[in-house]
């Protein structure tokens, strides 16, 4: 009995990894979809770190992917998903990505809330934001 739930939860497991999906959101131009895409603008100096911190529907099963048009300007160093309130599960929850400015110029971040298992749903909602480098 062990051994055929062993093979369930791996089954499971691997049923919810993001393998097979195209992870990187195309941007709104190149999916056809017309997404309201709220628009922010960010100046930094060459080698400064900022943060992105986003509120996530995770109880829907939605997430946040992000796009970098010049990944030699701005690169994402990493990311984390944590509740807003530490005391209570479930419900909403909090996805930072942290960036850092690792060229001079500009660039595009995309980032869309989206279900990944659904890559011909639109996502629920997208942020661009055009980032400055400054050296």
């Amino acid at each position: 009995m062990k051994g055929i739930i062993s093979i369930a939860l791996a089954i499971t497991i691997a049923g919810c990894s993001d393998r097979g999906f195209d992870l990187a959101p195309q941007l709104p131009e190149q999916r056809g979809y017309s997404v309201l895409v709220r628009r922010e603008s960010l100046t930094c100096t060459l080698g400064q770190t900022f943060p992105v911190t986003l509120d996530l529907n995770a109880d829907g099963g939605y997430r946040w992917d992000c796009t970098i048009t010049q990944p030699q300007v701005v690169t994402l160093d990493s990311s984390s998903i944590r509740p807003p309130d530490p005391h209570f599960v479930g419900g909403d929850a909090l996805q930072s990505f942290y960036f850092r400015a690792v060229g001079a110029g500009s660039c595009r971040i995309l980032l869309i809330q989206h279900r990944v298992w659904e890559p011909a749903v639109p996502p629920i909602e997208a942020i661009e934001y055009e980032i400055v480098v400054r050296p």
